[in-house]
């Protein structure tokens, strides 16, 4: 990514993303002066030689005194730390709705999708309206096996939906992995439609095989054998169940 790096003299940095035509010093400044950054030095990473003729203009006024030098190459094989921020947007949040809504028509074939309870979710997804909060997160691991020290065995999506007597929930996870544990989202679908209710879950998890070179890149897994998806690295968690 093109950017601009500040580190200052006591250590803080700042990591301003760049766009051509977008970029100015009292931009930088302001940004700098929020941040506390003084006596700072810049690192220029730019993707092309108009992107790097810009930004030489900009730290010349910056550093007018500065010196200018070439930073070595980055061997192969080193690893870095890095951070990269970015705003959830509404659109995205309409996107999960709108698959956690599919996922649960897909496997509660009992209901059409055209029940009046499940309107506030499709005006949602259709337009970005909502009287209540449909798409949210939740500070919990997918499943408990994740919670007691387990971590996923490969990279894939988790999905499920759970119809109860309350109303009809999915929860979703995307681009889990054995070194990552995105956001698990709460989507509610709404009330429960049915005359008669009882309680029924499906939840799978949609796992990327090792080798994606062939016709298929994963394979869908029930979440009820979770040891197959799993690897326990936690202590094993002994539970009592009765009276």
């Amino acid at each position: 990514m093109s950017q601009l790096v500040f580190i200052g003299r006591d250590g803080k940095s700042l990591q301003l993303p760049f766009r051509r035509g977008t970029v100015t010093v009292d931009r930088i400044r302001e940004a700098l002066r929020e941040r506390g950054i003084e006596g700072y030095e810049i690192v220029a990473i730019a993707n092309g030689e108009d992107e790097a003729e810009e930004m030489k203009a900009l730290t010349d006024e910056l550093a007018p005194d500065g010196k200018e030098g070439q930073l070595p190459p980055i061997r192969d094989g080193v690893q870095m730390e890095g951070e990269m921020r970015a705003p959830i947007s509404a659109q995205y949040l309409r996107a999960i709705a709108k698959v956690a809504f599919h996922f649960f028509i897909e496997y509660f074939t009992q209901f059409s999708g055209l029940e009046r309870e499940f309107d506030d979710v499709k005006q949602y997804i259709y337009l970005g309206d909502a009287q209540h909060a449909i798409v949210s997160p939740l500070r919990e691991p997918f499943v408990r096996e994740l919670q007691d020290g387990g971590r996923m065995k490969r990279w894939g999506h988790l999905l499920s939906a759970e119809c109860s007597e309350q109303h009809i929930e999915a929860r979703l996870q995307f681009f889990a992995g054995p070194q990552v544990e995105p956001i698990v989202w709460r989507v509610l679908i709404g009330k429960n439609p049915a005359r008669i209710i009882y309680k029924q879950a499906v939840g799978y998890a949609y796992l990327y095989f090792e080798d994606v070179g062939g016709e298929y890149h994963g394979e869908r897994v029930d979440l009820k054998p979770i040891g197959r998806i799993l690897i326990q690295t936690g202590p094993p968690t002994l539970r009592f169940l009765g009276k």
